[in-house]
């Protein structure tokens, strides 16, 4: 029992003085460990809190389970028609399988919180009776429920835009300031996210909102059903629009949703799994580096393993020595990798809630990660180093003693080298040695190779989003993009703004909700929202990028262009007929082609102007303009634009909305930076971990050759020309891994930039990013000079005396 209990504390004591004595080699073991360990605690911590706080503020606010007439895009013609009062409330409300109805009111205008600001585009919310609400539910943070004359303000609003409580904020009616005081702060679910090219939100009483030229009864009606569920939320949704139908009430596409899973979070999730997957790839890239960095621990304590070995050591006690070795290490890594993980991610959370609207109100401590984290951390890296630990235990005392000395390498690569006789010996001992030990060369490749295929993808899904906005601006071609109130003459109007100075050309579109469905679907059950854009036969103003069938041609009269993604839903092909809703109108329109556009949720399609003017009963009157201008800075577009709104209304032609083709992009962009930053921070993470694998393979190469590195010291070589060896190994380390990592790269953008489209309903191309290529070699040699640099510096101060010794 004694002999046990020494043998228990010699082994601890030299565990410990393993770790403490060499601290640049523990740190290099425990950020072997650790990174993977930060990674998946990072990732899925920030999956766990995010989708725990989205649906608590989701649920709190008793979320409508039939929602019609929300649509508020600057392109949509969302909001139901007029005539849409209480009572027609409650009558939906009474209807079968329907639990109750309330109604919404909103107004698109212009404001400003100084009188000398410049005018922003506001949406303003109404509610029949903020003390009692009963589905969608706005919270109230701080100050009072509007009343007349006073406004509650959105909290991304006040977030954005600094609007203090008590303030005095002004809304634009007939070119004029209304002055309104801020009396609350109000927290709505259904906010669109400013980050993510939403407009500022106010909320005021139904009487102000009519007075400042909005609607008297509802623009949109949401519905609760009993209990919920999808199918029949689809039937009651179709029951109340066959109702709005009866009374002549215009109406959009109802959209349902389900009162467990925030609208948003299909999304969130689609995104923060393939960002968890990615950081299981770089827990997978680390275990390379534990296997590499417990070799280098091993063979540096060769002779120390001869010694207990001729002392009566078994191989057992040395296994046990090393795997101790590695608890230790696993338990710091643990110890500092998991605290972090969960700061990490609730940081990272509380930015990802706060460009959502919302708020990370409590710490929620994501145990599902942590536990992912301990069993992983603590099973992972023990058994990657079973190998290396088991080769120690099995290393015989003649094998310890002989040490390493010269060794000459035979192989095809050797052979090569030999001939190239024009090459400096350095050079070719370089070259030689970077393919002396082949397998541990390959583990340190693959952390490098995948380290820089991922950040190269990263850049290209970067290059490919880019280069969607660049194909979106192509599509919509304009450089102020003006919205009236009433339905305008379409010749008039061009002629009218295609002749001021500074306008290059004036083209009316006209932007109209619709609903499209198969032939056979008689029961509108797979009906989807459609918005349809009507072109000019003559015009350019949209540039269409066809992807199927052809575009539209001058004898086409019913014909569409559907988008492509839309067609996919519905298993519509080229040559088959739809039908479409236009006003209540069911008719069959020709598929005579597929588009890709990039507007609103994937559901733009293309027909000519005069054929939807005529189907929706507005002949040779639209309501969107594009305009062109000469000068295309975007601080003179913004004032030409609020100028051009300015004359137009004096002209009579009232103005519902203008703004510039950048604004029009980030209301479209849907905050898909967010994406690629995310992304950015998993790469950097995997750079480290190849970083730390090729330090810790040259540490090896060091100490594998350090009677090689005596045998040069005493012929003449300078400790420079020993350190440059090395840092040469990493350089050509790093430029092999780059050459493998480029070709590989493209598959992986490829499958990425679909993968991201296709969760986020943008349905983007593949955009190869030279600069990405470009900026990996420049990181990657950085990184092998880095790297190399420790092991370069041990390795050109040994001395003849220090290797020939024995140890």
């Amino acid at each position: 029992m004694i002999t046990n209990q020494l043998n228990i504390s010699v082994i601890w004591k030299k565990v410990w003085r393993d770790v403490s004595a060499r601290k640049g080699r523990t740190v290099q073991v425990v950020l072997s460990i650790g990174v993977g360990i930060f990674a998946i605690g990072l990732t899925m911590g920030l999956l766990d809190i995010m989708e725990d706080r989205m649906g608590a503020n989701w649920r709190a606010a008793n979320p409508s389970h039939i929602n019609i007439g929300g649509g508020l895009g600057a392109l949509e013609g969302g909001p139901v028609g007029s005539g849409v009062s209480n009572d027609t409330i409650r009558a939906i409300g009474n209807m079968p399988g329907i639990e109750g109805a309330e109604g919404k009111a909103a107004l698109r205008l212009r404001w400003k919180m100084g009188l000398d600001d410049a005018w922003e585009p506001v949406v303003l919310f109404a509610r029949d009776d903020y003390e009692n609400q009963i589905y969608d539910k706005l919270r109230l943070e701080s100050g009072s429920w509007p009343v007349s004359g006073g406004v509650g303000v959105e909290r991304g609003t006040t977030k954005k835009f600094n609007v203090p409580l008590d303030s005095t904020v002004y809304f634009e009616v007939d070119d004029r300031p209304r002055a309104f005081r801020v009396v609350g702060q109000v927290y709505d679910v259904w906010a669109h996210p400013i980050e993510f090219g939403g407009d500022a939100a106010f909320y005021v009483t139904r009487r102000d909102i009519a007075k400042l030229g909005g609607p008297a009864g509802f623009s949109q009606i949401v519905a609760n059903l009993p209990v919920y569920d999808e199918d029949t939320a689809k039937a009651r949704a179709l029951d109340i629009t066959d109702r709005l139908d009866v009374l002549n009430i215009r109406h959009g596409t109802p959209d349902t949703y389900d009162p467990e899973v925030h609208f948003l979070q299909d999304l969130v999730n689609g995104i923060f799994i393939l960002l968890v997957v990615m950081s299981f790839v770089t827990l997978g890239l680390s275990l390379f580096l534990v296997v590499n960095t417990i070799t280098a621990i091993v063979t540096e304590q060769v002779p120390q393993i001869g010694v207990m070995k001729a002392i009566g050591a078994s191989s057992l006690e040395i296994f046990r020595i090393y795997l101790s070795n590695i608890a230790v290490y696993v338990v710091i890594a643990l110890a500092i990798a998991i605290p972090l993980g969960v700061l990490g991610a609730y940081q990272l959370t509380a930015i990802m809630l706060g460009l959502f609207n919302m708020e990370a109100v409590d710490f929620k401590f994501p145990l599902t990660a942590v536990l992912v984290q301990l069993s992983l951390g603590l099973l992972s890296p023990m058994i990657a180093a079973l190998w290396p630990v088991t080769a120690a235990a099995r290393t015989t005392v003649r094998d310890a003693i002989s040490g390493y000395g010269l060794a000459i390498n035979t192989g095809l690569i050797d052979r090569v080298l030999s001939n190239l006789e024009r090459l400096p010996p350095l050079v070719v001992m370089t070259i030689s040695n970077v393919f002396r030990n082949k397998g541990r060369l390959a583990m340190t490749l693959i952390a490098l190779v995948f380290s820089g295929a991922i950040f190269m993808m990263v850049m290209t899904v970067q290059a490919s989003m880019i280069g969607f906005f660049d194909d979106f601006q192509e599509t919509y071609r304009f450089d102020i993009l003006i919205g009236f109130e009433q339905p305008q003459r379409v010749d008039s109007i061009e002629t009218l703004v295609g002749s001021l100075p500074g306008i290059t050309y004036a083209e009316m579109l006209e932007f109209s909700d619709a609903a499209v469905r198969r032939i056979d679907d008689e029961d509108e059950l797979d009906e989807e929202s459609l918005t349809l854009i009507g072109v000019s036969r003559e015009g350019d103003a949209y540039g269409q990028v066809v992807t199927a069938g052809r575009y539209l041609l001058p004898e086409d009269e019913r014909a569409v262009v559907l988008n492509e993604h839309l067609a996919d839903e519905l298993g519509v092909s080229v040559g088959e007929n739809v039908v479409i809703e236009i006003n209540g109108e069911d008719k069959e329109w020709s598929v005579v082609g597929l588009l890709l556009d990039g507007n609103d949720d994937q559901t733009a399609s293309v027909v000519w102007l005069d054929v939807l003017l005529r189907e929706k009963g507005s002949v040779g009157r639209g309501s969107t303009l594009f305009v062109g201008a000469e000068n295309q800075e975007e601080a003179h577009l913004v004032m030409f634009s609020r100028e051009l709104r300015e004359w137009l209304n004096e002209q009579g032609k009232d103005v519902g909305f203008s703004l510039t083709s950048k604004r029009f992009t980030e209301q479209n962009s849907g905050g898909l930076d967010i994406i690629i930053y995310l992304l950015l921070v998993i790469s950097v993470l995997i750079a480290v971990v190849g970083s730390v694998g090729l330090s810790g393979a040259l540490s090896i190469s060091a100490l594998e050759r350090q009677r090689e590195v005596g045998v040069m010291r005493a012929i003449g070589a300078s400790g420079r020309a020993v350190s440059g060896i090395f840092i040469g190994e990493g350089l050509m380390i790093g430029f092999i891994s780059w050459l493998i990592a480029l070709p590989l790269s493209i598959p992986l953008g490829i499958l990425f930039s679909k993968q991201i489209a296709d969760t986020m309903d943008f349905q983007f191309g593949y955009t190869y990013s030279p600069l990405g290529a470009v900026i990996w070699l420049g990181v990657v040699l950085i990184l092998s000079i880095i790297s190399s640099g420790l092991p370069a510096w041990r390795a050109s101060r040994i001395s003849v005396r220090e290797v020939l010794s024995y140890e």
